[in-house]
């Protein structure tokens, strides 16, 4: 399987290759690029998107990737997103007329012209589904890119979703938390803002390129509109230059950084994973695959 994810204009890739002793090889890409692949919400320029594709699985390192089943990760932005409470005396039967009535109430969607799949997330008797949807000529026209280079898309998964299930273990099924999922990086620094039960807010929040100041300003933002933070997970590529405590203490919010939670929490996937001589994969870096 190939774990794709397709940014505003970054291309990441992690392909994994099972190995006669069940552990897996492990090849991987990433590449930042001038020109936006995704504006507004809108695929431009599908000749890009092809090309930096397909220049990611040819130089993909330690080898290039063979393997045409793609699991592609996409921006929130690019998905129509719901959320809501379950009542707890509906039947399992009643869930998909349920959500489908929010969804063209709510959301204003048309169904027929979209693609599109829900999550329910059950802690402490509390459900909440999570409904994605993504227009059809949106996904077509992906599906059409990556067919030109023989590619099968077998799964689409928001970033976000991704990125839940990295601290979803941390979690206490009986406790509340609002969670903001940091990623620190040299340019373009975000979070997105999580409770227990998932995705809280669609919006992804840039920060400035003092990245600490933006975070103390959307944390006590947050906290004004009686939305305190919990915890601040840390990932991306600068996250391991931080010190755990000081920037607590600068941001105003508990941080806690990913790769003490991968560490902890992902012992036995990571002895799965066979590196190859000299090779450094960086978790925080590929977190989203």
């Amino acid at each position: 399987m190939m774990y794709l994810y397709l940014g505003k204009n970054t291309v990441k890739i992690l392909g994994l290759a099972k190995t006669l002793l069940g552990q897996y090889n492990v090849a991987h890409f990433s590449k930042t690029h001038s020109s936006d692949f995704i504006v507004d919400g809108k695929l431009q320029g599908t000749d890009l998107i092809a090309s930096s594709i397909k220049e990611a699985v040819t130089h993909s390192k330690p080898e290039a990737l063979t393997d045409k089943d793609v699991c592609l990760i996409l921006p929130q932005e690019i998905f129509t997103f719901g959320r809501y409470t379950i009542p707890t005396d509906i039947s399992d039967s009643a869930i998909v007329p349920f959500i489908k009535d929010k969804v063209r109430s709510d959301l204003k969607v048309n169904l027929e012209s979209t693609h599109h799949d829900y999550v329910v997330n059950t802690k402490d008797g509390e459900s909440t589904v999570f409904f994605y949807a993504i227009d059809s000529t949106v996904y077509d026209s992906l599906k059409e890119t990556l067919n030109l280079l023989q590619l099968r898309i077998l799964k689409i998964i928001p970033e976000t979703l991704a990125y839940y299930t990295l601290f979803e273990k941390t979690l206490r099924k009986d406790k509340k938390e609002n969670i903001l999922y940091t990623a620190y990086k040299e340019s373009n620094s975000f979070a997105y803002l999580f409770d227990t039960h998932g995705l809280l807010k669609k919006e992804k929040f840039y920060l400035d390129s003092d990245i600490k100041v933006g975070l103390k300003k959307l944390v006590t933002d947050f906290e004004n509109d009686g939305q305190k933070i919990n915890r601040l997970i840390l990932s991306g590529s600068q996250s391991k230059t931080v010190r755990q405590d000081l920037f607590t203490k600068d941001v105003g919010a508990w941080t806690n950084p990913l790769e003490k939670i991968i560490d902890n929490f992902y012992k036995d996937s990571l002895k799965m994973i066979i590196p190859q001589e000299n090779e450094n994969l960086s978790i925080v870096q590929y977190d989203v695959c």
